[in-house]
C-alpha cells in the first residue's frame, strides 16, 4: 500500500464513523416519529405489553422509542410518563445521541393529527 492510499482509507474510515454521530447530534431540534414500546420486551424480542393496564407493565424497567431502523431510551421522562404511551403513535422532538433522546415535546397520532401530550417541564437556559 503507498501512502496516499492509505491516508484515504483513513479519511475514509473517519466519515463512516463520525459522520453519522455529528448527524444525529445536529444543531438544533430533531424530530422522530415510532411507537413507545417496553425496552426489556423489545429488545428480548418477546410479546410487549398491549396497553397501560397489561399485567406484563410491571416487567418493564423502561420505555423505548422504536423506529423503523433502532430504539432510543428517553432518559428526562419520568417512567410512568412514558407507560402511559405504551403502543401509541408518537412524534418526538429532541437531540438525540446514539440510542437516547433528550426529550423537548412528545406528541401522540389521533385520527391522523398530532397532539401535544407531555412538553420538557423547565425549558434549559444556556
Amino acid at each position: 500500500m503507498n501512502f496516499d492510499r492509505i491516508i484515504k482509507l483513513i479519511g475514509v474510515s473517519s466519515m463512516l464513523l463520525w459522520g453519522n454521530q455529528t448527524f444525529a447530534m445536529g444543531a438544533g431540534n430533531n424530530v422522530m416519529e415510532g411507537v413507545i414500546k417496553g425496552a426489556n420486551c423489545h429488545m428480548s424480542n418477546r410479546a410487549c405489553p398491549t396497553n397501560s393496564n397489561d399485567p406484563h407493565m410491571v416487567m418493564e424497567s423502561d420505555f423505548v422509542l422504536v423506529t423503523n431502523d433502532s430504539y432510543y431510551f428517553l432518559p428526562n421522562m419520568a417512567r410512568f410518563e412514558k407507560a402511559h404511551l405504551i403502543n401509541k403513535s408518537v412524534r418526538i422532538r429532541g437531540d438525540w445521541e446514539k440510542n437516547a433522546v433528550d426529550v423537548d415535546k412528545v406528541q401522540v397520532k389521533n385520527d391522523g393529527a398530532y397532539q401535544t401530550v407531555w412538553e420538557r417541564p423547565f425549558p434549559e437556559y444556556d
